[in-house]
C-alpha cells in the first residue's frame, strides 16, 4: 500500500481487546483490500477486471463491486465529470506513477 497506520483504542467502556489480535485482523483486511483494488499489483482483482474482455461477466469481490457501484453513482450524479474509465488516458499521458509496491 505504500503507507503506515496507527490504531488508538479508547478504553473508557472497559472493553478488553487484545492488540496483537486486532493488529493481525487489520493487516489481513488491509492486505485483502490492497490485493483487490491496487492498480500497482499486476494480478490484482481490479487489474483483472480492467483487462477482462469477456462479455459473459466478471465475478467481483464485495469490495470491488462496491467501488464500481459507488463510481457509477458519482458518474451519474456529476453528469459524467467523475469517470472511472479514464485510466488508459491517464497512463498514456504519463500521470501514472512507476512506483512499485509489490
Amino acid at each position: 500500500m505504500g503507507t503506515t497506520y496507527m490504531v488508538k483504542i479508547n478504553d473508557n467502556n472497559k472493553i478488553i481487546i487484545k492488540s496483537s489480535s486486532l493488529h493481525g485482523k487489520i493487516d489481513t483486511l488491509l492486505n485483502q483490500i490492497n490485493y483487490n483494488l491496487s492498480t500497482y499489483i499486476d494480478n490484482s482483482e481490479i487489474n483483472n477486471f480492467n483487462n477482462n474482455l469477456s462479455t459473459s461477466g466478471f465475478k467481483a469481490s464485495e469490495s470491488l463491486y462496491e467501488v464500481v457501484k459507488s463510481s457509477l453513482h458519482y458518474y451519474e450524479s456529476s453528469n459524467g465529470s467523475f469517470d472511472i474509465t479514464v485510466g488508459p488516458i491517464v497512463e498514456e499521458w504519463g500521470f501514472k506513477s512507476n512506483y512499485d509496491v509489490t
